[in-house]
């Protein structure tokens, strides 16, 4: 049997070993998911409070390409919600190339939706808006 002082050694060492496994294993996941959530929910009433929550985000805070595609597309929505002009089209696109050949058809329609909304839009000006010459869509 160990003597008094070195199980209490044995006890502080493991408690810091397990503190010291329990701050490096944790990350923002949690929070993220909390923020998508928040904003997907605030789309329809309160769009500006939606884009302000995705703008609070960096793209440092995304961790998986599933977060990635997640975050540009409550995006494109907020700024499409709150009538501010996409200079291209790429995150759309990514977001599209992400679920076309996914299961979740909900999920397309809403990209495709947005998609054709940014379509319409480059068609009603004859030239997207991130070129200067006219280009056929």
């Amino acid at each position: 049997m160990l003597p008094l002082s070195a199980t209490f050694r044995l006890l502080g060492l493991s408690l810091v070993v397990l503190l010291f496994v329990g701050c490096f294993s944790c990350n923002n996941k949690p929070r993220l998911k909390r923020q998508f959530v928040l904003a997907d929910s605030l789309m329809l009433i309160r769009p500006d409070s939606a884009l302000k929550i995705l703008e609070g985000m960096t793209e440092n805070d995304l961790n998986s390409e599933e977060e990635k595609i997640d975050y540009y597309l409550l995006l494109v929505e907020a700024k499409d919600k709150n009538y501010i002009k996409h200079k291209s089209d790429s995150l759309i696109n990514y977001v599209y190339n992400a679920y076309k050949n996914r299961e979740d058809n909900a999920m397309k329609a809403k990209v495709l939706f947005l998609k054709v909304g940014f379509i319409m839009i480059w068609k009603s000006l004859k030239t997207p808006p991130y070129t200067t010459k006219k280009q056929k869509l």
